[in-house]
């Protein structure tokens, strides 16, 4: 039983140890150590390295060194883990975006196989391909209810991709921050469209999330395709909002952060920068409403 590895706190680490048998105890310490010598030999530009992180004391989450609260409690970053000299290599599951440390080859949240989803990757997608916004999703969209959402209907639009969660507190905050945008774009018949992009670890936790969006998604039974806009995207973490121009390539990373700079403003901004057909042109509001498909 190798408790780091099940990312249980240091201090809830001493009381188990204590409880343990010997043997039981024995098998915990050399798994410690085990991955104290990844933590050595990867941490710091080795083999396989990843970016420094700290984990949240109060929900045991993995957070990018960068991050001054957690992402998905918020809880505030302790000071003395900006002071932590051993760092862990981690890679970030393109699946469930979750940051596993780089001791696993699978993702300890969706077991998704590091390895195999390298090996799956095409490398004809590694970046946008500038055929189009279609090009990206083939038959994979769906409207509310599952009802199948025709990708050609994105063409000479600025299209939005988010990645998101419900399991993520972050996410919940800004869906709805999100949803109130989208509502108003539609109104003023803006050719803007986002595509939830899930994150979820099952179908009924996309369901129940999906139904609160008022905009598409790519089907949850469509696992291959999430895989690949997250591997193509190069996606780490949720919530993340891409915007697209009207070739398919990204030309905003952080559409989270112009919408809370500009609100409202950010997607006549977006459109305007990505080429999409101006609002009241013949493009502009089919398929743009949340409540019409």
């Amino acid at each position: 039983m190798d408790l780091r590895r099940m990312h249980v706190p240091q201090r809830a680490q001493r009381i188990l140890l204590r409880g343990l048998r010997p043997e039981e105890n024995a098998e915990a310490k050399a798994g410690a150590a085990r991955l104290d010598r990844v933590s050595a030999d990867e941490g710091e530009g080795g083999a396989g390295a990843g970016p420094a992180f700290w984990q949240c004391g109060t929900c045991s989450y993995n957070n990018d060194a960068s991050s001054s609260s957690c992402d998905m409690c918020n809880a505030p970053k302790p000071k003395g883990q900006a002071r932590q000299k051993k760092i862990v290599s981690l890679w970030a599951c393109p699946l469930c975006t979750r940051l596993v440390t780089s001791d696993r080859d699978e993702c300890d949240v969706c077991t998704s196989d590091r390895e195999a989803i390298r090996a799956s990757a095409d490398d004809d997608h590694k970046e946008a391909t500038g055929d189009g916004v279609a090009a990206l999703f083939g038959s994979s969209l769906i409207s509310r209810g599952g009802v199948p959402f025709d990708a050609a209907a994105l063409e000479g639009k600025c299209v939005a991709l988010y990645f998101s969660a419900s399991w993520c507190a972050p996410c919940r905050t800004f869906t709805p921050q999100l949803s109130s945008i989208y509502l108003g774009a539609a109104a003023a018949g803006f050719p803007f469209e986002v595509v939830f992009v899930s994150a979820a670890s099952d179908g009924d936790a996309f369901n129940s999330y999906f139904a609160s969006m008022p905009w598409r998604a790519v089907k949850y039974s469509d696992a291959d395709a999430r895989k690949r806009l997250n591997a193509q995207f190069d996606v780490s973490g949720i919530p993340t909002l891409l915007v697209l121009d009207a070739a398919g390539r990204v030309f905003t990373a952080d559409g989270r952060g112009d919408i809370a700079r500009m609100g409202d403003a950010a997607v006549p901004a977006w459109i305007a920068k990505s080429g999409a057909a101006p609002a009241g042109s013949s493009g502009g509001s089919d398929g743009g409403s949340g409540g019409s498909h």
